[in-house]
């Protein structure tokens, strides 16, 4: 059941933006298990990507559509 759960929660792959990319790793996260190992890498890919748009819209990097290019282009091989 979770690996269904898993396959809906990335149906809206790819992500075009970070905020997508987020929802995604949001709907994995409700539907993987305590006990699935995946669940864990999720949950880190996810904290570094909300990390990452706070730091965009914070202006900290000098080149900001790459780094916000680079968290989508790695989170949709994630996916």
């Amino acid at each position: 059941m979770a690996l269904v759960n898993a396959e809906r929660a990335v149906a809206a792959a790819p992500a075009s933006d970070i905020a997508s990319a987020l929802a995604i790793m949001g709907a994995l996260d409700g539907a993987l298990s305590e006990g699935d190992g995946v669940v864990w890498f999720n949950r880190l890919y996810w904290r570094v990507s909300q990390r990452v748009a706070l730091e965009l819209r914070k202006k900290t990097f000098e080149r900001p559509a790459f780094i916000d290019r680079l968290d989508v282009v790695f989170a949709n091989y994630w996916f």
